[in-house]
């Protein structure tokens, strides 16, 4: 989900140490070259977070003009920030699922909707 080909600050989901991979057909090649503020210019590269096992904690993929902000085969925690955008020009700041419509209001608050009645005012569909 999200808009394509705009970049987002992207946070460590797990604690562990920061491996970059790119993108290649339908495999996760290894790559050793990303270094602290550069700009990535690839498209399909994913910061993956592995635990002291080397296993897979998270993934996160870093969209195409963010700045790399953990250099390769760092230690992190939760929370610390792997990419950010270039500019705040292109920054995403909400997304959700494209199947469903999303109410955005700019006031905080809560939406009651009246009068629905099932079959006269909304129908019930499932996707199967």
């Amino acid at each position: 989900m999200g808009a394509p080909g705009y970049a987002r600050m992207s946070f460590a989901d797990a604690k562990g140490k920061v491996k970059y991979f790119l993108l290649k057909g339908d495999y996760l090649e290894r790559i050793y070259t990303i270094r602290e503020g550069e700009e990535v210019e690839e498209k399909g590269l994913f910061a993956v977070v592995v635990d002291e096992n080397n296993r897979e904690a998270a993934r996160h993929y870093i969209a195409r003009g963010s700045i790399v902000k953990v250099q390769d085969n760092t230690h992190i925690s939760k929370g610390d920030l792997i990419a950010s955008p270039k500019s705040d020009d292109h920054v995403v700041i909400s997304d959700w699922d494209p199947y469903s419509e999303p109410i955005i209001a700019e006031a905080d608050g809560v939406v009651k909707f009246q009068d629905i009645i099932v079959g006269v005012t909304a129908v019930e569909s499932f996707d199967e």
